[in-house]
């Protein structure tokens, strides 16, 4: 299993366009039914670190997306 960050650098890698990565947080941290609707705003944990030194577009998948960016 890759790191996120050798992920990131194998993807960068293998595209000829625009970077384009999504982020988002679950709406339930621990959910026993599985449920993916996005939270309201991005957890720090769920934005890899690595990619705030990229530059790179990043989709925000969030309900408050203003208040997430």
């Amino acid at each position: 299993m890759l790191s996120i960050e050798a992920e990131t650098h194998e993807a960068l890698e293998t595209w000829n366009r625009e970077f384009l990565f999504h982020a988002s947080s679950p709406l339930y941290r621990f959910s026993e039914t599985m449920d993916r609707r996005h939270a309201d705003t991005i957890d720090e944990m769920d934005f890899p670190k690595t990619w705030r030194a990229l530059d790179i577009t990043v989709d925000v998948e969030a309900k408050a997306k203003e208040l997430a960016v």
